[in-house]
């Protein structure tokens, strides 16, 4: 992934406009004529009609004074209608409020227009006149503002006009998808530019991952699950690098558009206060019937720093040094981006993806640990959020009897007999994988030397070895020689923690399985 990308992503708040409430001042040119003012929105109301479909072709009916700002940049690139209707959307929350939409407002705004994404970046500003406001954006250096680029603008019932140029990630191009598709429907796109491989997530319940491959050229297209009539489907496009899942485009099917959002009022400038987005983690488990997350406070200071590292373009593409207290990797991590207001925002907002969801509610997670980065320029901040499990090891007997369990039902009904002969063999195998002083790929080989010094054995016999974080999700599939309706015994060695080198802790299996002993029969 590229930093300096993630930091324009990530930093969305910085609109640069001039301050609203004052205006800008007239400039001396002849007077225009003005279309009638439209009247601005209520807190939480949408100003355009939108669109009717994601990506849709067909735009709002036409401002002379957007098209006048356009050729005043020299545009000449035709932007979705989308992007057009999100930048007139905006203007309007703009020219109401007279300061910057915060991140739940900006989403709202984008699906109400049907556009796939959050903008990358946002200047706005409001002057007295049109030609005041031509001038204003007239000195705006041509480079700053590629194409295609959305334009939109409102009119005050005072005469002033208000401004606003959307810039888009300009990472993706969808085409048209009905909101309400009827039966199954298909999601093409192209990859414009962006790093990591293209995933496509989708949630209908139960939040998946769907095949997908983008061409040599970057288009792609998926076969979506069908939309129940009275139900929705949340669509997803997402890059994935390492362990972070970036979001592209974010689509809802099978519902009708809603007249408004939750307005937020005005936030607190700064960073928030960890807990506080500790909290709405565990709101949000506690609403889904989870157990909720204890919070990983050595870390916060940590993510932090690099967040604003991160915004810098100076930051690894993950951040370093995730352990708990033993120095020992966390079994689990799922990493979210995430923007907000406010914590509570933040968090619903996260949960609005799919991907999201899936780091935020993981059954198996039981720690949390979060870090933030005020925005630039007003109220809000970005936040990564991660959803950690820590490794607990199980005693010995434990693990085996949960293993001789599994291979009791796979087998259907024929259990194998504990050996501690071979148990020994396995033990001390595992022990020295763990220590180090044996490397784990030699661990299989290590057993059957055993065995062929010591004879332990008659007949046929196998060795395995394995590991697994929670022994109660071990597949025997991984198990063949003990699965084998000819072998009776078997031994098994157990040992947990980190293998030497690093990596996730994890429950060190070794297995020796026989058909007989010595003297057996």
């Amino acid at each position: 992934m590229s930093l300096a990308r993630w930091s324009l992503l990530l930093v969305l708040a910085g609109c640069g406009g001039t301050r609203p409430g004052a205006g800008l001042p007239a400039s001396g040119g002849p007077p225009t004529e003005e279309a009638p003012a439209q009247a601005l929105p209520a807190p939480g109301r949408f100003f355009t009609p939108g669109l009717a479909d994601y990506a849709g072709a067909e735009r709002l009916p036409a401002d002379a004074l957007e098209t006048r700002l356009r050729q005043a940049l020299q545009q000449s690139i035709e932007p979705p209608a989308s992007l057009d209707c999100l930048a007139r959307e905006y203007a309007g929350r703009f020219a109401a409020d007279a300061r910057d939409a915060d991140p739940g407002a900006i989403q709202a705004m984008a699906t109400r227009c049907g556009y796939w994404s959050r903008p990358a970046h946002v200047t706005a500003a409001t002057a007295l006149s049109e030609d005041a406001l031509l001038a204003h954006f007239g000195k705006i250096p041509l480079q700053a503002v590629p194409g295609p680029l959305g334009v939109g603008v409102a009119r005050h019932p005072d005469g002033r006009v208000t401004g606003v140029l959307v810039i888009p990630p300009g990472e993706l191009r969808l085409e048209p998808i009905a909101r309400k598709p009827s039966g199954s429907a298909v999601l093409r796109g192209r990859l414009l530019r962006g790093d990591g491989a293209l995933e496509v997530w989708v949630d209908d319940g139960k939040p998946r991952a769907l095949p997908v491959k983008a061409d040599p050229a970057g288009r792609f297209e998926v076969a979506l699950p069908a939309v129940a009539p009275d139900g929705a489907l949340q669509v997803e496009v997402v890059r994935h690098t390492g362990r972070f899942r970036r979001t592209m485009a974010l689509l809802t099917l099978g519902v009708g558009r809603q007249d408004g959002y939750a307005a937020r009022p005005l936030a607190a400038v700064g960073r928030p206060a960890a807990t506080a987005l500790v909290t709405a983690v565990n709101q949000a488990r506690l609403a889904a019937g989870r157990p909720p997350l204890q919070p990983e406070p050595a870390l916060h200071a940590q993510l932090d720093a690099w967040m604003d590292r991160l915004a810098q373009g100076e930051a690894s593409d993950e951040p370093p040094g995730i352990v708990d207290e033993r120095g020992w990797p966390f079994a689990a991590v799922g990493y979210g981006f995430t923007e907000g207001a406010d914590p509570g925002q933040a968090i619903d907002l996260l949960l609005e993806t799919p991907t999201g969801r899936d780091v935020l509610l993981g059954a198996n997670l039981d720690e949390v640990a979060v870090g933030t980065r005020p925005f630039e320029a007003g109220p809000g901040f970005d936040a990564v959020i991660l959803g950690l499990q820590r490794f607990q090891g199980r005693p010995a007997e434990e693990v085996r009897a949960t293993l001789q369990q599994k291979l009791t039902a796979a087998r259907g009904g024929q259990a194998l007999t504990a050996a501690p002969a071979l148990q020994a063999i396995a033990q001390a195998v595992a022990d020295r994988a763990l220590a180090g002083s044996l490397p784990w790929k030699d661990a299989v080989p290590a057993v059957m030397e055993v065995v062929r010094a010591e004879k332990p054995v008659r007949g046929n016999f196998g060795a395995g070895a394995f590991t697994v974080v929670n022994p109660a999700e071990a597949d025997t599939a991984g198990m063949p020689h003990a699965l084998d309706p000819g072998m009776k015994f078997i031994g098994i060695g157990v040992a947990a923690g980190p293998l030497p080198g690093g990596g996730i802790p994890r429950h060190i299996i070794v297995y020796l399985a026989a058909e007989a002993l010595p003297g057996d029969g």
